[in-house]
């Protein structure tokens, strides 16, 4: 009798598992349909090499909100950064290039840029163990050899590049080492939120002189990470009114006045910056449809801008 219990519990678990499946690809469906009635407004066409929602068959499944985030919201955003690097790098991709994916949790950018150029070194830099491993699997899986995943962080890169030119351009055994040897280097983030975007700003124009392209978010997070000065954490702000500047880039029930705000900090911030005259910093932006955080810190040469 306890085996036969054991045996119905594993049909019905079997049961609920198919239709849990079922659900899933009933709801990537339709949100495929949402992303495709949105594609004249702002999304790029295309399909990617690296689906968001293959990352779900790595993390035990998702449910109905993560689905429809991939396919909805996700994808089009990957699709976006995707056109703007293509416009960047050319038609064909350039060799000697290092792509830095800033936050790359588990590979849905760093993957579909190393697959889409590749003769491009694409390393994907975060400090989530267990996403990190699902993105070096899906390498893996796929057979790229042109995509490194790295435990690490925007301080310690800056700090490497630091250390290389206190010694005449020596770099030390690292993975991110190659970064500092490329001809070209281009600094990407989806979603960099709050400090992490000065951060980010502050490597590519600074310690690299890189290009990069950045999605900003969550404002008034991770203020440590832009300066050790209170005034200098706030784009020059003093620091009470950087806060209510922060605050107001979150209303998202006010989208005209947090777009205002993000627009004013998101400038700010460009302007702060230590910009070479050979460089042009511009301010982009994809459909709100996609995300109401759609701001992007785009830092270019001037004789190859971004289009």
């Amino acid at each position: 009798a306890a085996q036969e219990s054991r045996r119905a519990r594993e049909k019905r678990r079997k049961r609920g598992a198919a239709a849990t499946l079922d659900h899933a690809e009933a709801l990537a469906r339709g949100a495929a349909q949402r992303a495709e009635a949105l594609s004249g407004d702002g999304a790029e066409s295309g399909a990617l090499p690296f689906d968001p929602l293959d990352a779900v068959a790595h993390s035990g499944g998702a449910d109905e909100g993560y689905v429809d985030y991939c396919v909805s919201r996700k994808t089009p955003q990957v699709l976006w950064m995707v056109a703007r690097l293509r416009a960047e790098l050319g038609v064909s991709d350039q060799s000697g290039t290092a792509i830095v994916d800033v936050g790359c949790g588990r590979g849905d950018l760093a993957l579909n840029l190393a697959a889409l150029f590749p003769n491009c070194h694409v390393f994907g830099l975060d400090n989530n163990a267990p996403s990190l491993q699902v993105g070096r699997d899906r390498a893996e899986q796929a057979g790229l050899a042109n995509a490194v995943f790295v435990d690490g962080s925007v301080e310690e890169l800056a700090q490497l590049a630091a250390d290389a030119k206190g010694s005449s351009g020596v770099v030390t055994a690292h993975p991110l080492a190659p970064v500092l040897q490329a001809q070209r280097c281009i600094v990407v983030g989806l979603h960099a939120c709050g400090g992490l975007s000065d951060a980010m700003l502050s490597l590519a124009v600074g310690a690299l002189g890189a290009c990069l392209l950045c999605v900003t978010c969550c404002f008034n997070k991770h203020a440590h990470l832009r300066a050790a000065e209170a005034r200098d954490q706030w784009w020059g702000l003093e620091p009470a009114d950087g806060l209510r500047l922060a605050a107001l880039c979150e209303l998202h029930h006010a989208p005209e006045i947090s777009t205002r705000a993000m627009q004013a900090v998101n400038s700010l911030r460009l302007q702060r910056a230590a910009l070479a005259p050979e460089v042009r910093p511009r301010l982009l932006a994809f459909s709100p449809a996609f995300s109401p955080k759609n701001q992007v810190l785009c830092v270019a040469p001037r004789q190859a801008p971004m289009a």
